[in-house]
């Protein structure tokens, strides 16, 4: 009988340091612990689409720092169900980088207390390296009775001199909403909604129109100024267009906006929840936060940070008033609208044939089913079109789908992928793996939780010893972890781009084309991403039998090597600046006269050997 009473005490225990679930009835909602982690997530969401999972959760807090959002073991409690919102999940993204005609409109508001001021920041976005089509200062009239009799003369001034600066007038004077009601004037063009307190740099309108360009013109673009919050309590600078908020500018946005007219936070929330619902994403840049202080005003970082814990706690409860509004009229929790369809991205190669089938008929396996599974293969190792023997049955039976490319660029060519499907949640694995069988599901709720790229940290030990060490444990939410492309997860218009462009492809062929973690590593340090590592993880990865025969470690990680790769790429593509920050010791000029040298007297080596085996011949 005690060793009964003890059996069940190390099993409370054991669920207690787990998780633990309860429910509470506030707001029809479910209320779930996880490792100190809370959840949200509805019980009367019942949408089901082809697989029996789907994460329907919901952060209690916005600013969740340092969280890690990891199941140790499958709570039965949290349902999940494969909810897809997309009438088509796959839709893939037709990149065209052509900058067209496409009008550029700028979009600012200001009231009374700031208008002295407001012709520095109408200054500064009219001498831009790319100039607008018009920029609109939006103003209220119950601000300004008289109108242009009560603006300052400076600001008049600037209307007579520059014909593309003009001032509008409504009757609403919620700043938030000033900043959108442009996009009834201009319901076709490209709207920039800025804030006139901050002083951008020259590049900012090229380069934030580049970036949409770069993506398609798939999703709005967000540049960010806070790094304490992901959500941006503040407009630093929304990339957007009227059609990203489809029926929802006129359904949602007015309409909520009259409900809540005193609620600073509601009209900004009220379109970025417009584009989500529409099935749009934001990609945010975080480019913009060198510029902290680089206010007009001379914000202090005190007031910064007192602002910030005010505004913080107001934004907070607009986000809950509009979450509840949202699942009351559509009866779609948040996270739902952040849903897009999973698509898992591989290669394999002819060493690797008897592997890779061993590999997917263990992924079968995966608690989360994923809507696509793409395996690229390379048109100079089996034929266009047709399929291979060892690949056929999983063709046959639909759980593969594959591609071909012409180059052969080892790894890399499974990333091929993000030029269709760069709006889903990618998920990259290997040919040699046994994944575990929550690796989707992990991933996924790490992504979806955090919208970050997300890294899977395992007991990874290549990189010990060497000088550029990839932390295991790296910080989260950082670029301070390692990159293993097969243990990554990208959520939508996430992946860095613009390492498809020939520039990047150039120096990835002559430097580093063995080791495309680089490549990928390349452009998140230019895009200076932030990535939460998955760590804690209580399982291993295994590879299968005879898999590392012939393996791409075994050249990147002989001695030396991946040191000499990283600092070209660094070195190259002008990124020095960025990689001291991550690497403050690792001196990237030092390490290529020493590889330089390295390779001087591997050659002096071989040439006595070769001399000392000749001479034995001639003897």
């Amino acid at each position: 009988m005690k060793i009964f009473i003890f059996f069940l005490f190390v099993l409370y225990i054991n669920f207690y340091k787990i998780g633990k679930c309860e429910i509470i009835n506030e707001n029809n909602k479910n209320l779930c612990f996880l490792n100190n982690t809370n959840f949200y997530y509805s019980e009367s969401i019942s949408f089901t689409k082809n697989n029996p999972f789907f994460l329907n959760t919901q952060k209690e807090c916005v600013n969740q720092i340092d969280k890690e959002f990891v199941f140790e073991e499958r709570q039965n409690n949290l349902e999940l169900i494969h909810h897809k919102y997309f009438q088509n999940p796959l839709k893939t993204i037709k990149i065209d980088k052509k900058k067209n005609n496409e009008s550029i409109i700028i979009s600012m508001s200001s009231n009374r207390k700031k208008i002295d001021t407001i012709y520095k920041s109408v200054e500064n976005l009219l001498n831009q390296t790319l100039n607008a089509t018009y920029i609109i200062l939006t103003l209220s009239v119950d601000d300004f009775p008289k109108k242009d009799e009560e603006l300052p003369n400076s600001l008049i001034e600037l209307t007579k001199t520059f014909l593309n600066f003009k001032i509008k007038w409504i009757k609403n004077n919620i700043n938030d909403y000033k900043l959108i009601t442009v996009v009834d004037d201009y319901p076709e063009d490209v709207i920039i909604i800025v804030n006139e307190e901050i002083k951008y740099p020259k590049w900012f309108i090229n380069e934030i129109y580049s970036e949409y360009v770069q993506y398609g013109r798939q999703c709005a673009i967000k540049y960010t100024i806070s790094k304490e919050n992901d959500y941006s309590i503040d407009i630093d600078a929304l990339l957007l267009k009227k059609e990203f908020m489809g029926k929802y500018y006129e359904e949602f946005i007015k309409e909520i906006i009259g409900l809540y007219p005193e609620n600073q936070y509601i009209a900004y929330l009220s379109y970025v929840f417009a584009i989500y619902l529409n099935g749009y994403r934001i990609r945010k840049n975080h480019k913009l936060e060198m510029l902290s202080f680089n206010y007009f005003n001379n914000t202090n970082n005190l007031k910064l940070n007192n602002d910030f814990s005010n505004k913080l706690y107001k934004f907070n409860e607009c986000f809950e008033v509009l979450k509840n509004d949202i699942y009351k009229r559509y009866k779609i929790s948040y996270f739902e609208m952040l849903d897009a369809p999973i698509v898992v991205t591989m290669t394999t190669y002819p060493a690797r044939e008897e592997s890779v089938v061993i590999m997917l008929e263990h992924f079968k396996k995966q608690t989360l089913k994923p809507d696509l599974i793409t395996v690229w293969l390379s048109e100079t190792e089996y034929p266009k079109n047709i399929t291979p023997s060892h690949l056929k049955p999983f063709v046959d039976e639909g759980f593969i789908e594959l591609h071909w490319t012409p180059l052969n660029t080892y790894g890399s060519k499974r990333f091929e992928v993000m030029k269709l499907y760069n709006n889903a949640f990618v998920i990259s694995v290997d040919d040699d793996f046994y994944y575990p069988e929550l690796y989707i599901e992990t991933l996924y709720i790490n992504m979806i939780l955090t919208n970050k790229i997300c890294i899977y940290n395992s007991d990874y030990n290549y990189f010990k010893g060497y000088k550029l060490e990839k932390k295991n444990s790296g910080k989260n939410d950082s670029l301070y972890v390692n990159v293993f492309a097969g243990l990554i997860g990208f959520p939508p218009f996430t992946f860095p781009i613009q390492i498809f462009d020939k520039k990047y492809l150039n120096i990835r062929n002559k430097y580093y084309l063995t080791n495309e973690e680089i490549w990928i590593f390349s452009g998140l340090l230019e895009n200076e991403e932030k990535i939460h590592s998955i760590d804690g993880i209580n399982f291993n990865f295994n590879f299968i039998e005879n898999s590392q025969n012939i393996a791409l470690y075994k050249i990147n990680l002989k001695h030396h090597v991946l040191e000499y790769m990283t600092s070209r790429m660094v070195i190259e593509l002008n990124l020095v600046e960025k990689f001291k920050k991550l690497h403050p010791e690792f001196n990237v000029y030092r390490n290529i006269k020493y590889h330089k040298l390295l390779n001087k007297i591997r050659y002096k080596k071989k040439l006595k050997l070769k001399i000392k085996n000749l001479t034995k011949i001639n003897q």
